[in-house]
Order: C-alpha cells, then sequence, then structure tokens
C-alpha cells in the first residue's frame, strides 16, 4: 500500500511541473519594436547649471561632464560620430580635456568616433557607453555678471529599418468567382525598432501581358523619431565642424530602399524615387518587380524591405557662467 501511495505522489508531482507556466523565452522577445535608434542623456548633475569665469592661463572655471549613449534600436551603429557644440567666445576646450569613452581616452577634439550595438536576442536592452569631456569658460567682458551659454552634444549615425510582411500575389486580381487562397490588400505596421518606421503597404497587380502580372508595393515611410534623417553618405560631414554649404547639399531627409521578394536577392525592383527624399518628414516611394510573374493560383509570399538612412540628434544644455570677482580689480 505504501507503494502504491509513493507511486501516486511522484507521478502528481511530475503532472504538477507541468502545468506551471515557463517563462518567455528569450526567442520569443521582439526586438523589431519601438521608435527609438540611439537615445542620448546627460548625466544627471553635469555639467554644472553655473560656473565661474576664468582668466587667462587660468584654471578657474574648468568643468566636467557625462552623457549615455544608448542604442535601444534594433539596429547596429557601425559609422557613429560625436560632437561638441559651443559659443566659442565663452568656452573652450580645457586644457586637460578630451573626450573619454568609458574612462578610455578617445580625442582632444570636438569631435569623436563610435560604434554602438542594438538590441539583440542575446542583449535585449542593446549597448550603452558614457561619452566624458572638460570645458573652460572665458572671462567676461568687464560689464556683464553672467553670460547664459548653451552647450550642445550632437549625435549623427548609421541606422536601417527591416520589415518583413506576407503578401499576397494574384495574377488574375480581377477574378471574383471561388474562394483564392490569399487577397491583394493593403498592409499597416507601426514600428520596427528604429526613428524611421514603416507605415503602410499599398499592393497592386500590375498586368503585363498574357496571364502575367508585376507586382507593384506603394510603401509609405515616416519619421517617428526625435531628431532628423540624413543622408548615408554624409554622416561623417553632418557632425563636422567645419562642415561648408557645399557639404549640406543632398544632407537632409534621403532615404535608400532595398527590397526582396520570396527570398530573391535584391535587384529585382524598380523604386522611384531613388534616393527617396522625405518631405515633411514622411512620404512614399513606388516600387515595382521587373520581372512578370504567372501563376495559376494566388498565393502568398515574403516581402521584405530595407530601409538605410543616416541619423542626427541633439541634447543641450544651459550654463551659467558667472563673473568671478578675485579676477576683477574693484573699482574705487
Amino acid at each position: 500500500m505504501k507503494k502504491i501511495i509513493l507511486i501516486a505522489l511522484i507521478a502528481f508531482i511530475f503532472s504538477s511541473c507541468t502545468l506551471i507556466p515557463s517563462k518567455k523565452s528569450a526567442i520569443d522577445t521582439d526586438i523589431r519594436t519601438g521608435t527609438d535608434g540611439l537615445v542620448m542623456n546627460f548625466v544627471q548633475g553635469t555639467p554644472p547649471t553655473s560656473v565661474y569665469e576664468s582668466g587667462q592661463g587660468g584654471y578657474e572655471g574648468i568643468f566636467e561632464f557625462s552623457a549615455t549613449l544608448a542604442n535601444k534600436g534594433a539596429s547596429d551603429i557601425k559609422q557613429g560620430y560625436l560632437m561638441l557644440a559651443y559659443e566659442e567666445d565663452y568656452v573652450e576646450l580645457a586644457p586637460n580635456g578630451g573626450w573619454t569613452v568609458d574612462d578610455l581616452f578617445s580625442t582632444q577634439e570636438k569631435t569623436t568616433s563610435f560604434v554602438l550595438n542594438g538590441k539583440s536576442i542575446q542583449n535585449p536592452a542593446g549597448e550603452q557607453k558614457m561619452f566624458t569631456n572638460k570645458l573652460k569658460t572665458k572671462m567676461l567682458d568687464e560689464l556683464s555678471e553672467k553670460h547664459d551659454s548653451l552647450l550642445q552634444i550632437i549625435s549623427c549615425y548609421d541606422y536601417s529599418t527591416v520589415q518583413s510582411a506576407a503578401v499576397c500575389i494574384d495574377t488574375n486580381p480581377y477574378e471574383t468567382g471561388g474562394v483564392k487562397p490569399c487577397t491583394v490588400k493593403d498592409l499597416t505596421f507601426t514600428s520596427q525598432g528604429a526613428p524611421v518606421a514603416i507605415t503602410k503597404i499599398e499592393s497592386a497587380m500590375l498586368p503585363s501581358g498574357g496571364n502575367t502580372v508585376k507586382p507593384e508595393f506603394k510603401i509609405y515611410i515616416k519619421n517617428k523619431g526625435s531628431g532628423e534623417v540624413i543622408n548615408k553618405e554624409k554622416i561623417g560631414l553632418a557632425c563636422s565642424p567645419k562642415i561648408t554649404p557645399e557639404d549640406k547639399k543632398d544632407l537632409w531627409n534621403i532615404v535608400d530602399i532595398t527590397l526582396s521578394l520570396g527570398g530573391e536577392e535584391n535587384g529585382q525592383f524598380e523604386c522611384t524615387p531613388i534616393p527617396m527624399k522625405l518631405k515633411s518628414d514622411e512620404d512614399y516611394v513606388r516600387c515595382v518587380y521587373t520581372s512578370s510573374i504567372m501563376s495559376a493560383v494566388a498565393y502568398q509570399t515574403t516581402l521584405v524591405i530595407n530601409l538605410t538612412y543616416g541619423y542626427t540628434q541633439t541634447i543641450s544644455k544651459s550654463i551659467s557662467i558667472i563673473k568671478n570677482p578675485s579676477l576683477h580689480t574693484p573699482v574705487d
């Protein structure tokens, strides 16, 4: 009897274990959600809200500041630049300053470069680094008691947006009789883990002779991030303190697009306009499959859209530069 009870107890324990829900696997986590790419923030308390002016050749007025850079999107940043912008009449790089990245010296310039991995199954949060630098105030004029000066950190980097979608290919789109395996229809989306989002795909089947069609896709794109889209070929120039008017030509709102249908390599589509230039942060591009498709029945296949572009964004903080009484001769 005891043996029977023991066997029943063991069976109950094992059956109970199977009823406990397991934690969601990391593989099930969809990393291609959200509209963040790079997220920048000043470290709390830096830079200071106020700092004294510096004398000529003196070491007064040196202040440090730090900023965190976190890649919260699904694309790796392989070419990133960081640039300081400040009023040069009031602020300059400190003699012992220079960019450090996670306590490792980088460069004693206004700009530095970086790479930052995006979200992945292995790291759903994305990679983060801290950048630090030092600046030094200059002397105020005799009549000024203080001056509010703006400090900016500007980032420029490469990014991409990927969206795969199940689309219907129908060589007889106007035939209404019978039940079809799939229907040509519009698809809508919200985000793909990047600041530039594909929001809608409109599908159409263009007759191309006989019982063949050429699929056409009208793809709507929108900048949903907090920054601006830039030409991916000019990322370094966009974060250069010496950018020229010539460099600024074709700099803004340029997006490149590639597509593949049914797993085929890119090159089967003709898209217009190329490159695409966003208007008011959104626009659409029309892409036609260059080969004619023949099929006895409608069927579903996978369309993959890949957008590549540059992106820039800025964080800023105002600093009050206060007159240092010890640097001025009292007036009798």
